[in-house]
């Protein structure tokens, strides 16, 4: 039998099309229903993401701090790893391509530390990292769409400490240690300056690395879980779900060995 390459996600509102390329590249078609204004936040972990789309007009907006920035016409929205930026949609539907992977990291990591959007006329889909580096580097007029874009600093610390450590059952009091400050008072600083709650970014991105394994590797649903950091496999399941809307099973790419 010939190894699957692609795979279909759907569910009531959106269809999600994954396909594997050359060089670890992943490419991702999507079309997304929004029946109603909805704020969506997203932590993609160790990987990076170049978003691709012709957007209407007052359908997409993004958080940036206590403020929001329209995102309109043909643009390219790129997210560093780690990143946390928060999706304002109205209703209406939105067809958008994005490739990610975890490739090249030191090379993105020097492109920029924060999402942007930008002109992106062409519309080109890229196929290869290295386009999409070429892309980025050649991108005019970026517009900062991260949501933390002035952290507390003991939230930034926190923030790098769960993205260093994300596997591993670290609780908050023990990060706290480490940061020299109080559970409490972190917690408060972190869900001030990024939006949401240290555990629900730290299970953000166990859930994207399993999902990212689960495209990119041979390894099975349980593998994904416990490798992204779940010990659970019954929370992996249900918090994989709350966040990316289908089962963990519908995600798995059945990569040639």
């Amino acid at each position: 039998m010939t190894a699957r390459k692609s795979t279909t996600v759907a569910s009531k509102n959106f269809q999600s099309d994954f396909t594997l390329l050359n060089d670890g590249l992943i490419h991702l078609h999507q079309s997304r229903s929004i029946n109603q204004r909805q704020e969506i936040q997203e932590a993609w972990g160790n990987i990076w993401s170049l978003a691709i789309a012709d957007i209407p007009e007052n359908l997409v907006s993004m958080r940036r701090g206590s403020s929001e920035v329209a995102v309109s016409g043909k643009v390219g929205i790129f997210l560093p790893p780690f990143a946390i930026v928060d999706w304002i949609l109205t209703p209406g539907t939105i067809n958008y391509n994005v490739v990610f992977s975890n490739r090249l990291l030191h090379e993105v990591a020097e492109l920029a530390q924060s999402a942007f959007f930008f002109g992106y006329p062409s519309q080109k889909v890229p196929t290869s990292p290295e386009e999409v580096i070429e892309i980025v580097s050649a991108s005019k007029n970026p517009v900062v769409i991260e949501r933390g874009d002035t952290p507390h600093p003991m939230a930034a610390k926190l923030k790098h400490l769960i993205a260093a450590t994300f596997e591993k059952d670290h609780t908050l009091g023990y990060l706290a240690a480490q940061i020299g400050t109080s559970a409490a008072f972190l917690a408060r600083k972190f869900k001030d300056s990024y939006g949401l709650q240290p555990v629900t970014y730290r299970s953000q991105l166990r859930v994207h690395e399993a999902m990212r394994i689960l495209l990119m590797e041979s390894s099975s649903v349980t593998q994904a879980g416990y490798k992204g950091g779940f010990q659970d496999l019954s929370r992996f399941n249900k918090q994989f779900r709350k966040h990316l809307g289908a089962p963990p099973r519908s995600y798995k790419i059945e990569v040639p060995s």
